[in-house]
């Protein structure tokens, strides 16, 4: 089915979107045909700087990294710069900003927010966790309502659902994170120097916060009318899968590591296909 909605080739940035963050690949074929190769350039871009923690062995080696995309974005904007155009994003990234006229102040933020992953501190607040959360995701949607010519009118909105997205998803990726020696959950829900070593009761309570919360801002997107989505389906329909994984979250008691919350991509796929369709997000 995902090959029926792409009319051309499908690009290095589209593959490694389906390859790394199939949600998004998945609900960026429904995107209007000429947004959606912008679309896929500015997730590429997205992940790079979210894989930046598995691709090196020190923070430092991080930063730099992180770095060296701050200084490619700098020169976007400033056309100062010689940039390497042997780099797959970069060779699309600049005409996109260029043409969709995006906020330089988002990629900064988008930057900004990777740091955090180069430390195996956790974030000390569920406020700290919703910071990183809008700055790593948040911020993503505000840059893809640009693209979709929209930044504006659905901003609050995109914001909420980037919350709710980031959230769950760091709450599902919790045994892996986890076993790299790092936690997305805030230290106050855990007791002092706590070390999280299995999904006992006492974890489970706290992702229950973290889901709640997410949950919470999920709610914030339903006060527009359906028809209000309908112009950027891409964007949108992670919200019932947003939805969907919750409540698997809470059917599996608050458990990231239940074999329950697996989920068939063809039957996701099918899913999202007949809301899209019918309007449903």
């Amino acid at each position: 089915m995902a090959g029926k909605l792409m009319s051309k080739p499908i690009s290095l940035s589209a593959i490694e979107v389906r390859r790394h963050d199939w949600d998004r690949f998945i609900c960026t074929l429904f995107a209007p045909e000429a947004c959606r190769e912008d679309l896929f350039t500015l997730l590429a871009f997205n992940l790079e700087l979210a894989r930046t923690r598995e691709r090196v062995t020190e923070p430092l080696i991080g930063e730099m990294r992180l770095q060296w995309w701050r200084d490619a974005i700098e020169g976007i904007y400033d056309g100062s710069r010689r940039l390497d155009s042997g780099h797959y994003v970069l060779e699309h990234l600049p005409g996109v900003i260029r043409s969709r006229n995006l906020s330089k102040s988002y990629f900064v933020e988008l930057i900004e927010s990777r740091l955090m992953d180069l430390s195996d501190q956790p974030p000390l607040t569920m406020e700290a966790l919703q910071s990183y959360a809008h700055g790593t995701s948040s911020t993503l949607n505000l840059l893809q309502l640009e693209i979709l010519g929209c930044g504006e009118a659905l901003a609050p909105e995109a914001e909420a659902l980037g919350l709710a997205w980031a959230m769950t998803g760091l709450m599902r990726a919790l045994p892996e994170l986890v076993r790299q020696g790092r936690s997305p959950l805030p230290a106050s829900l855990l007791p002092a120097s706590r070390v999280i070593a299995g999904m006992d009761e006492g974890v489970r309570r706290a992702v229950k916060q973290v889901c709640q919360a997410a949950e919470k801002h999920l709610d914030e997107t339903s006060k527009l009318e359906t028809s209000d989505y309908r112009g950027v389906p891409s964007l949108f329909l992670l919200r019932p899968l947003c939805r969907s994984y919750l409540t698997k979250m809470a059917d599996a008691n608050y458990d990231p590591s239940a074999p329950t919350l697996r989920q068939s991509r063809a039957k996701q796929q099918l899913a999202l296909w007949f809301r899209a369709r019918l309007g449903l997000f």
